[in-house]
């Protein structure tokens, strides 16, 4: 009886593997006809394509190199304290 039981569930595994096979298969498919099929083309503005100019603008620099060191208003303070035990008290 115990034979029977392993064939069973053998068969079992193998159909329960093809089934997941074969689903696989065709989401992967489904999935690649969706993104062929499916094109965005989007309008991009013409200032984004615009070349950039390569020249550094010499105020900005001094205004930036200018500026005051910003401070946090709030920072956080870590201490490294360990635990030590004492011996005769309770845990």
């Amino acid at each position: 009886m115990a034979r029977h039981t392993s064939i069973m569930v053998s068969k079992t595994l193998y159909q329960i593997g093809v089934i997941t096979l074969v689903a696989s298969i065709i989401w992967v498919g489904v999935g690649i006809y969706l993104s062929i099929s499916q094109t965005t083309i989007t309008e991009v503005d013409k200032v984004v394509l615009e070349p950039m100019v390569p020249s550094i603008d010499q105020e900005t620099i001094k205004a930036l190199s200018g500026r005051l060191k910003v401070e946090p208003a709030m920072s956080i303070q870590t201490t490294t304290e360990s635990a030590t035990m004492v011996e005769g008290e309770p845990q």
